[in-house]
């Protein structure tokens, strides 16, 4: 009888001791939520939203997840979770000084390019005496249009605003680049009207 008590006694021990662990174990990642957070926002930092969007996006995502499995008491879906997000978040924030590099490099070469286009077209329209001036300044405010644009290019690259310039430099190009055609079509020659045909009345 009394084994059986203390038999009794040692099991309740046992199960509560058990569902102890049990809770203990079972608690919210705040330490990974906390270190996935700061990951992200040192991806931010090193422009991750703009040179590595989606994997940016996906870590954020896996965050935002995590957060809501914890508020669930999916503890470790949400624990998983916001080790993804924070791998993630390295992962990009690393990419994202690299892509940054990569950009600049593109948008020197673009800018100089877009210069390069844009001095031979006002080169043209300086040299250009025929056509007559009303017709030329459309032309021309396209041209001062890529100028301005050219310069706010090169003042992005200066700030390190890459992607940017990048984007504005191309722009130039495009502008320029439908300007010439449309001082070409101006000083290509008009065909001759077709002459009317008489015919003899029989």
């Amino acid at each position: 009888m009394l084994l059986r008590k203390w038999w009794g006694i040692g099991l309740m021990f046992g199960l509560a001791l058990l569902a102890v662990m049990i809770l203990s174990c079972a608690k919210a990642p705040e330490k990974e939520l906390q270190e996935a957070s700061a990951a992200i926002e040192a991806a931010r930092t090193a422009e991750a939203d703009l040179y590595v969007p989606d994997l940016f996006a996906e870590a954020q995502s896996n965050l935002t997840e995590a957060e809501t499995l914890s508020v669930a008491k999916q503890y470790k879906q949400a624990k998983e979770l916001a080790l993804s997000a924070k791998m993630k978040a390295d992962s990009a924030a690393v990419l994202a000084a690299k892509n940054k590099e990569e950009k600049r490099t593109e948008a020197e070469a673009l800018l100089a390019n877009a210069q390069k286009m844009l001095d031979e077209l006002n080169k043209s329209i300086n040299a250009e005496k025929k056509i007559a001036k009303a017709k030329m300044t459309p032309i021309k405010n396209n041209a001062k249009a890529a100028e301005d644009l050219l310069a706010q290019a090169k003042k992005s690259h200066e700030g390190g605003e890459f992607k940017n310039a990048y984007d504005q430099a191309q722009m130039v190009l495009k502008k320029v680049s439908d300007t010439q055609n449309e001082l070409a079509a101006l000083k290509a020659p008009k065909a001759p009207a077709p002459k009317a045909k008489t015919g003899k009345k029989k």
